[in-house]
């Protein structure tokens, strides 16, 4: 017969290794449960890290060129030298908000032109507390005053004469408001980014697709490759830099719009996309694409960026709202400042 304090005992060391076993599963569970988010974070990073290295890093142009440019035909510019001096204005600055000036410049191929003039000036605006998105279009034509040169000039000439951080500055004293990071693209880039998200949705008048068609009476600047209709139509790299272009049929302003139909396109497509798919289109154009933000900036802005999307408000405008703004010389650096804060702060 067993000794009663020998069973007694292996019955409390069975207790002590259930016990042991039970405790062991709880800290493997807890332990697990810590490192998901944790694996889930290395993995997030792996694939920022990926990619976010792979921008044009490259120095501002911060030389001051001051080659001779002729105003371009019908673009006006006000002899009066003390007529669009930068206004006494402050710089509004948000907290939440995050503006970012996309330049797109002009040349045709892959590498960046110092002296490129800045074919396209928008403010891309990020709320981080409403989660909305705005654009807001610069004219090619906002006359600026020029020390350097002792005369009035267009904005569109300003990257020209002293690069990106010039740009910058007269952004930000004439227009009031907290923009000091930029991206930049040129025409081939931009190509590249609407094949990357496999092209672009975008509504056409009868007018735009004659232009494009180059059927249009007053002549086009710009023809597509594919012949384009009325109404709906999907655009491919070139072609949508082609409408992105077209101003012969009406005016700059019109055109402004256009390229602002694009990228609010673009962004909606980009939304759609599966992760491999976002994968490949980042280490596409990321290599294409100029920035002064920092590697570690631009992976901080993709973590604020999840808020977004699930479906952010785009909302744009124009500065000034259309042409006859400046054909009447009615543009005032005080009024449409104002416009602009209005709009990106409300």
């Amino acid at each position: 017969m067993e000794n009663p304090t020998i069973k007694t005992r292996r019955r409390l060391t069975k207790k002590k290794k259930k016990k042991i076993k039970a405790k062991t599963v709880i800290i493997s569970l807890i332990s697990f449960i810590v490192a998901m988010p944790l694996v889930a974070w290395l993995l997030v990073e792996m694939w920022l890290n990926s990619w976010t290295g792979l921008f044009n890093f490259g120095d501002s142009n911060t030389s001051r060129n001051f080659n001779p440019i002729d105003a371009e035909s019908g673009e006006f510019i006000d002899d009066d030298i003390n007529a669009y001096k930068p206004p006494e204005i402050d710089v509004y600055k948000d907290e939440n908000v995050l503006n970012v000036l996309m330049i797109g410049t002009d040349e045709r191929q892959k590498d960046f032109d110092p002296t490129a003039r800045s074919d396209s000036m928008m403010i891309l605006s990020l709320n981080f507390k409403t989660n909305t998105i705005r654009l807001a279009s610069l004219a090619r034509n906002i006359p600026v005053y020029v020390p350097e040169l002792g005369k009035n000039d267009l904005l569109t000439h300003i990257h020209h004469y002293g690069g990106e951080d010039m740009l910058l500055e007269y952004v930000r004293s004439y227009l009031g408001v907290d923009v000091d990071k930029y991206v930049r693209t040129n025409f081939y880039t931009f190509e590249k980014l609407i094949d990357s998200v496999g092209g672009v949705d975008v509504e056409l008048t009868y007018d735009e697709a004659l232009g494009l068609n180059g059927e249009h009476p007053l002549g086009s600047n710009a023809i597509t490759k594919a012949r384009v209709k009325e109404g709906s139509n999907h655009l491919s790299g070139y072609d949508a830099l082609q409408y992105s272009r077209l101003r012969y049929i009406d005016d700059d302003y019109h055109r402004i719009v256009r390229q602002r139909n694009v990228v609010m396109s673009v962004i909606k497509s980009a939304k759609g996309m599966s992760l491999n798919e976002l994968n490949k289109m980042l280490q596409t154009v990321a290599p294409l694409v100029k920035t002064n933000f920092t590697q570690n900036e631009i992976k901080s802005v993709v973590y604020r960026l999840v808020d977004f999307l699930t479906g952010a408000d785009i909302e744009n405008i124009s500065i000034p709202e259309n042409n006859q703004v400046m054909i009447n010389k009615e543009y005032s650096h005080e009024k449409y400042s104002q416009v602009l804060r209005d709009f990106l702060y409300q």
